[in-house]
């Protein structure tokens, strides 16, 4: 099992079409495997997009599609990628996250359990499984947005071994003016200036700490990405 794992996370606008959101998925996986990364962590629903009703309108052979090229982005960079989508089953709709190794196979996949607002409970349906797999050697959990909110869903995988937890997400910001018109600060060292946006973020468990640093935006809606590298004893951010 490797000592080190360099983890690159993303943000990306909430909103955008299916081919907008694939182009800046394939631009972002090459961005991570030139860093360095061995890992490439998308935000809640970065193929689909998290916008209803509009998510659930889009033809599925063409959400499908772009998970394909996805794949086989992940394939060329020689990258880990966890990348989002909403995808209909025969009961409603799956919030998923894919896990994708380098060699472009989608080797496990996990379903949001936990539905947030009205659309998402109105158009989809939870999941019925915890998350563990294996990125590198290391032991893994996944839950999505709202699912953090329930310690059980990530306690129990650390209990059977999990150290990493990755926890992509979409949230609403209002953003806040001071007398000034000047807009306030928001502590979040991945926060895009959009009301709205998409991040992912790897927890690190069994008491692994963070340290601090604003990684640089992209002028494209606020786009950005960071990296990070995990240890056995502690993990840091480039």
């Amino acid at each position: 099992m490797m000592r080190t794992l360099q983890v690159s996370c993303v943000q990306m606008h909430w909103a955008k079409s299916l081919e907008f959101n694939l182009q800046r998925t394939l631009h972002y996986i090459n961005a991570a495997a030139e860093a360095g990364s061995q890992v490439v962590l998308f935000p809640e629903a970065n193929l689909t997009s998290y916008y209803f009703p509009f998510v659930v309108e889009l033809d599925q052979k063409a959400v499908v599609a772009a998970l394909k090229k996805t794949c086989a982005a992940a394939r060329e960079n020689d990258i880990w990628v966890i990348a989002g989508t909403i995808c209909r089953t025969a009961d409603r709709y799956l919030n998923l996250a894919h896990v994708i190794n380098p060699a472009g196979d989608i080797v496990y996949e996990y379903a949001k359990v936990n539905m947030a607002g009205r659309d998402e409970q109105k158009y989809c349906r939870g999941g019925n499984k915890l998350a563990l797999f294996e990125v590198e050697g290391v032991l893994c959990t996944l839950v999505i947005c709202r699912d953090g909110r329930h310690p059980e869903l990530y306690r129990i995988p650390a209990m059977a071994g999990a150290q990493i937890l990755s926890s992509p997400l979409a949230v609403r910001i209002k953003s806040k003016r001071s007398a000034g018109n000047a807009p306030r600060a928001v502590p979040s060292s991945l926060l895009a200036p959009t009301r709205r946006y998409s991040t992912a973020w790897p927890t690190p468990l069994a008491n692994l700490q963070t340290a601090s640093r604003h990684p640089a935006a992209h002028p494209l809606y606020g786009s950005r990405t960071v990296s990070l590298w995990w240890k056995r004893d502690s993990i840091r951010k480039k």
